[in-house]
């Protein structure tokens, strides 16, 4: 357990289906990985309001951006069933860029995801008396102020994706939990746990997060997921291989192939999908992969560029060259063995020579078959 300061809380509730998209969102992308939460401005905390909107700083973007850059925030989950009211605090984010968009009257946050938190007993010691959640009690969503109350949270501690799933289970209507990790695989060792994470990049162009993978390489997600319908509460092993299919997954370009396999072991279970990237022929391909819940049809969309690998194409080129210069090269070969001088004495170099030649074209023809399929 540990004592973490916040600036806000960033709220979503239950009173919409996208409301719980939102949060559903909030569990599924993996540590650093930049979202974007969107707010009315009538749920903004009156203070805070105030400093944006009649300090004017919402008027130049660097300055709305400044105001928000590296505060730290607590993805929220206010839950309203009936009279009754709950809130869960689920994960710990870093707000990393902010926009005010004058077509939709919203204030855009794009939060960095960190660790999952967890409140000991599910309480928290706020007074919301004249604050935004006081003065709505219908309310949808809102970015609840901290900062002038100076409030530390002392009875919250960091979580794993198994306790936050289990605790949400109850409250949203999803029949499917996970959260997601992209790896590098390696050709000799596979799937295993020295495989590399890969971590996301920023794309400027819309301050969101994506993955930046190589044509010609395989990778493959980890997917943890906890099925609510299932009632035993387990950790994962994976001494039991059963097969057995949960979301759909949608890719939105032929450049990626997929292999989808489970290992099954109750509520929760591992999931990993391999991603083979194919050779492209251009320098950029843009694409995602969907992961869609079942029950809900929400959507966790992570967005991937495909780079063509520079190494392979100079890899390419070389090939192509031993391939071409093959002909001429047998031929100088043919003419030495069956030169008129019998007595001819074929030295240990050329021996030598001769046998690495057939090694080079031997692999620059597996190498073009294997990446580019030149037959």
């Amino acid at each position: 357990m540990q004592n973490i300061c916040l600036d806000y809380l960033l709220i979503s509730s239950n009173s919409r289906k996208i409301y719980q998209e939102n949060v559903f969102n909030g569990i599924s992308y993996p540590n650093n990985y930049i979202i974007q939460y969107r707010y009315d401005l009538k749920y903004l905390e009156k203070e805070l309001y105030d400093a944006i909107f009649n300090e004017g700083i919402y008027y130049i973007q660097s300055t709305l951006n400044n105001f928000f850059k590296n505060k730290k925030c607590a993805l929220s989950y206010f839950h309203i069933e009936g009279v009754k009211t709950e809130l869960f605090l689920f994960r710990r984010g870093i707000i990393k860029h902010a926009v005010y968009n004058s077509d939709i009257n919203r204030l855009l946050l794009f939060i960095e995801l960190k660790e999952f938190l967890e409140l000991e007993d599910n309480t928290l010691t706020i007074d919301f008396k004249n604050s935004i959640i006081d003065k709505f009690n219908d309310f949808s969503t809102c970015v609840f102020d901290l900062q002038s109350r100076g409030h530390i949270f002392e009875n919250i501690k960091t979580a794993k994706f198994h306790q936050i799933a289990y605790i949400f289970s109850s409250l949203i209507q999803a029949k499917l939990f996970y959260t997601v990790t992209l790896k590098e695989k390696f050709n000799d060792f596979g799937i295993n746990e020295y495989s590399r994470v890969i971590s996301p990049v920023l794309d400027l162009s819309t301050n969101l997060s994506k993955y930046k993978l190589i044509d010609g390489s395989n990778y493959f997600l980890e997917i943890l997921t906890f099925e609510v319908d299932n009632s035993k509460y387990q950790l994962p092993s994976k001494k039991n291989t059963k097969e057995k299919s949960n979301f759909k997954v949608e890719i939105s370009s032929e450049s990626i192939t997929i292999n989808q396999h489970i290992l099954d072991s109750g509520s929760f279970n591992l999931n990993y999908i391999d991603l083979m990237i194919k050779p492209i022929s251009s320098e950029t391909v843009n694409t995602s992969i969907k992961l869609i819940e079942p029950q809900t049809g929400f959507i966790t969309n992570i967005l991937i560029d495909i780079k063509k690998s520079k190494f392979r194409s100079i890899l390419f080129a070389l090939s192509s060259f031993i391939v071409l210069v093959t002909v001429p090269i047998a031929n100088i070969f043919k003419n030495f063995l069956t030169s008129s001088n019998n007595n001819i004495n074929i030295s240990p170099f050329f021996i030598f020579s001769f046998i690495v030649f057939i090694l080079f074209v031997t692999g620059s023809l597996r190498f073009l078959y294997r990446y580019f399929d030149k037959k």
